[in-house]
């Protein structure tokens, strides 16, 4: 899940890496449930996401506990979240999540889509219920 760089991120890295423009990265992460497949060319005005009562993109702090340092098992570079990542509450409606993608930007419909992929299994949430991810459960590549 979360297992592609959109091509916003993929551009910035390469030209930081290769001398051009310096990319700076986010001191926080926003999480987005989506309902949609999350493409590698979407920007967050362009994302389907959950629209029950409560939601709101999850803000994580962009640091070495959240985020711990990076491993090639395989030798395809991966990076997970070493800490749990909480999603609000459903206080009325409901939705079918299918994938996830993660932001610059807090805000519903803006910023720019850094990473995102599909759910192993899509995940109907309705009141009552709160999605999770545990510390491994999303799971970034680059490959």
């Amino acid at each position: 899940m979360a297992d592609k760089f959109n091509v916003y991120l993929g551009t910035n890295l390469l030209d930081h890496t290769f001398g051009n423009t310096p990319y700076g990265a986010s001191a926080s992460l926003y999480f987005a449930l989506c309902t949609a497949t999350v493409l590698i060319t979407d920007a967050g005005s362009g994302l389907s996401e959950a629209t029950y009562t409560g939601y709101a993109r999850t803000t994580v702090t962009n640091n070495g506990t959240n985020f711990p340092s990076a491993t090639s098992p395989a030798n395809i570079p991966t990076k997970s979240n070493g800490t749990s990542i909480e999603f609000t509450e459903v206080t009325s409606g409901g939705d079918t999540v299918v994938a996830v993608a993660i932001l610059d930007s807090a805000t519903i419909g803006a910023g720019n889509v850094l990473a995102g992929g599909d759910l192993a299994v899509s995940k109907v949430i309705s009141t009552g219920d709160k999605l999770i991810f545990e510390p491994g459960g999303v799971v970034i590549t680059l490959s």
